[in-house]
């Protein structure tokens, strides 16, 4: 049973006072518990128990920081929180930050609920401290893809790998499967019942159910997203390519074969905490990692952004194209599609899929990668010179 877990988000049954000493965890643990109960740009929305429990993990890491790394070991109490440590706590990421030892977005996580501890310890003034003392750029994120994340860009053979997986695993790779034909995210694949939320419907040849029409396809697969979503926003993507209406039509007969109880694609008998594991064993088994293969399991949800955009004219950077349809009218209802289809509200996010979606913005990451091209062509050709050769070739310049 983890931490988290054991200290829980269950009132305790006597209260801490600030001047008391005490097991920092517990004490973290419960401010956590008794604050991060709504958002805090929108109080009236509650915040999930996702949230609460990454909020927990977060603090957790704070303060080992403030404990073991940074020699604030007596603390105990968040409360006694200052400038101090505010302070090293922003000079910590900004190091771990320029050594790669953590990500933007891991970076921007931490600082987030940093803040969120200033206030719930009556503390706001330490933002500002710890603003300042951060900087803009620490946490500052890459939102345009430099490079293709998807499978298919790393070279990998989904069908076989499929196989592979199903043969160790079968519901993780029904899993996968509708993340790669519907674009879904991690949460909203495991949670994702094929005989409710899949809705196959027959369309006149050329008459279309969108605005790029059907393209003389004489079946639509209507796939209703309504578990596991981001911001638990609903929303209805429309699959008209062979493939994935393949995909619909064996999820559905898949749930019919297995009849009564099994309504999930993960085995019912297990939580979907349990699930949510499996899944992150299975990619690791199978070597699909950043570190090994170079992916994960969100990069199934780029090839689908990637492959939507290609369906419709238009040629990601990130697969050597400019992003651009020749009717901008078009682009525009494109990206608009794509951006719903993904479930999100801005155009722009689409760029963290598949690259600069602007004309400047394609050609400002042409020429950036063009630069990087030849600094790696530059290193290789030094690399295979002799000491002599590079001496006589800077004697030359």
């Amino acid at each position: 049973m983890s931490e988290f877990a054991l200290t829980g988000y269950v009132t305790p049954h006597f209260s801490l006072k600030r001047n008391k000493s005490g097991d920092w965890r517990f004490r973290v643990a419960e401010l956590v518990a008794a604050n991060c109960t709504h958002k805090y740009k929108d109080p009236s929305r509650s915040t999930s128990n996702r949230t609460k429990h990454a909020a927990y993990q977060r603090s957790m890491v704070l303060f080992t920081w403030l404990r073991k790394d940074l020699g604030f070991t007596g603390l105990a109490n968040p409360h006694t929180l200052d400038e101090r440590h505010y302070r090293a706590l922003a000079e910590q990421l900004r190091k771990k930050r320029e050594s790669a030892e953590i990500g933007a977005a891991y970076a921007a996580g931490l600082s987030t609920t940093a803040r969120h501890i200033a206030r719930w310890i009556g503390k706001p003034e330490l933002v500002e401290v710890f603003n300042e003392a951060l900087g803009k750029d620490v946490c500052k994120r890459q939102l345009v893809a430099q490079t293709d994340k998807s499978w298919d860009g790393a070279g990998i053979d989904f069908d076989k790998l499929i196989l592979e997986i199903a043969a160790h695993c079968r519901w993780m790779a029904m899993v996968l499967m509708a993340q790669a034909a519907f674009g879904l995210r991690r949460m909203e694949a495991l949670m994702f019942q094929p005989l409710r939320d899949i809705e196959l419907v027959t369309v006149k040849p050329g008459a279309g159910t969108g605005p790029f029409g059907s393209k003389g396809q004489s079946m639509v697969a209507v796939i209703h997203v309504t578990d596991g979503t981001k911001g638990k926003r609903p929303r209805v993507v429309q699959i008209v390519d062979d493939w994935g209406l393949r995909t619909a039509r064996m999820l559905i007969d898949e749930m019919e074969f297995l009849g009564r109880g099994y309504t999930f694609l993960p085995p019912p008998e297990k939580t979907l905490e349990q699930n949510a594991e499996t899944y992150m064993r299975v990619l690791k088994k199978f070597g699909l990692t950043k570190k090994k293969l170079g992916v994960t399991g969100h990069g199934l949800r780029a090839g689908f952004a990637c492959d939507l955009l290609e369906s419709h004219g238009i040629t990601p950077t990130v697969r050597g194209g400019d992003g651009q349809h020749a009717d901008p009218e078009m682009q525009q209802a494109v990206y608009k599609v794509v951006t719903e289809a993904m479930g999100h509200g801005r155009t722009g996010v689409v760029g963290a899929y598949a690259g600069a979606i602007t004309p400047r913005g394609a050609a400002r990451q042409k020429k950036a990668m063009e630069a990087k091209a030849a600094r790696m062509a530059e290193l290789a050709r030094l690399d295979q010179m002799t000491t002599e050769e590079i001496l006589q070739d800077e004697g030359k310049s």
